[in-house]
């Protein structure tokens, strides 16, 4: 299979529009300022990145996906679980 910019799986597709939610969850993240609503928008950003990942890699592993946007997001979702991380152990302490 050759390397595409838009995939062509299903599980492919999902992980693309978890990432456009991703997007879109930015731009109303940059419009709340400091509202209460702020840590939410947050938080379900750093969950749609993780899942947008964990869906490309299972979309590479089983259906054998190869789009250049499934293979950019699984560096980002693992830096974000790796920050999510690294939060929780400081919190911790």
């Amino acid at each position: 299979m050759k390397i595409t910019v838009l995939p062509k799986t299903f599980l492919g597709k999902i992980s693309t529009t978890m990432y456009i939610l991703l997007l879109a969850l930015m731009v109303l993240e940059g419009r709340l300022g400091e509202n209460p609503q702020h840590a939410i928008i947050l938080l379900s950003m750093v969950a749609v990145i993780i899942l947008a990942a964990l869906v490309g890699l299972i979309a590479i592993v089983r259906n054998e996906e190869r789009s250049i946007i499934i293979l950019l997001m699984i560096p980002l979702g693992v830096f974000h679980l790796i920050g999510v991380v690294f939060l929780i152990i400081s919190l911790l302490k």
